[in-house]
């Protein structure tokens, strides 16, 4: 009878551990999914959307996948902010909403394909004005950005934001060893969160 008796408590506390077991590795499972973190650059050829998870940001390749200044004079802001843009669009095709942020970070590839590394535009000299959806943001330089972001929020399922870029050389550089043959190249990178407990800071 003792050794029954004591069978069945092994059973039981058996039992005990492996439904233990099995809700950890369950707890493991969902939290490991609960999130997704992805970062995606435009790098494409023509008409070649990037997809990660269920962010497409969408550039206009007729303008190329870079965004560079070059053998460009200085302008006012009333022209610059008037010049020809370069567009682009930021889709969520998923079921989640998504934290999101737009930044222009210097394009070395394209400074090493030009070999203009020793003769780049100040960043202090370049100025930057982003549309979003039809609302002209304020007029700023890009090395004002703060780690280089032009945007950021989230953005609903199934929502779009539509963006317009335009940059020029500030009106107020003078000397013309500054400007001439000078070179300058960003191009448009994504970070994007799917999780409403993280921030771009846990990345």
């Amino acid at each position: 009878m003792k050794k029954t008796k004591v069978s069945e408590e092994v059973a039981v506390k058996n039992r005990i551990i492996y439904s233990i077991l099995i809700i950890i590795v369950s707890l493991c499972v969902i939290l490991g999914v609960s999130y997704a973190i992805f970062r995606y650059q435009k790098l494409g050829t023509k008409n070649n959307d990037v997809t990660t998870g269920t962010l497409i940001l969408e550039l206009d390749d007729q303008q190329g996948t870079t965004i560079s200044i070059g053998d460009a004079m200085p302008t006012a802001d009333s022209k610059g902010k008037t010049s020809t843009p370069y567009t682009f669009t930021l889709r969520n095709t998923g079921t989640l909403n998504s934290k999101y942020r737009v930044k222009l970070v210097v394009d070395n590839e394209a400074i090493a394909k030009d070999k203009c590394g020793s003769n780049l535009l100040d960043a202090a000299n370049i100025k930057l004005v982003l549309t979003k959806n039809n609302a002209m943001q304020t007029v700023t330089t890009y090395n004002a950005l703060t780690d280089s972001v032009i945007d950021t929020g989230v953005i609903n399922s199934g929502a779009h934001n539509d963006y317009q870029l335009r940059m020029w050389i500030d009106s107020t550089i003078t000397n013309p060893a500054l400007v001439n043959g000078k070179h300058f190249h960003v191009k448009v990178v994504v970070d994007a969160i799917q999780d409403k407990y993280m921030d771009f800071s846990d990345m």
